[in-house]
């Protein structure tokens, strides 16, 4: 079982990978999905990001989000996710 901070910090990782333009893949947007819908279940201030990530491809399309949208949703819980992490490693 991965500990907290761990889990944390792979997800700030796989964040910052994706604001920055480093990878946009289908493959990352599916495991940050996956990733924030485990380690923070019932906490609102994801569930947009994650369905957002949910409805993700590169490029957009008809009812789909494209790397501008995603970014700008990951950019707003890096700073959640680094409070959790400092809070961890306390």
């Amino acid at each position: 079982m991965v500990n907290r901070w761990t889990e944390l910090h792979g997800i700030l990782n796989r964040l910052t990978l994706f604001v920055d333009g480093t990878d946009v893949s289908m493959k990352l947007a599916g495991e940050l999905e996956v990733a924030l819908d485990n380690a923070f279940p019932d906490d609102s201030r994801f569930e947009d990001l994650v369905l957002t990530l949910a409805s993700y491809q590169p490029g957009g399309g008809p009812y789909l989000y494209d790397e501008r949208a995603i970014a700008k949703l990951c950019q707003q819980v890096i700073p959640i996710v680094q409070s959790e992490l400092t809070r961890c490693a306390k």
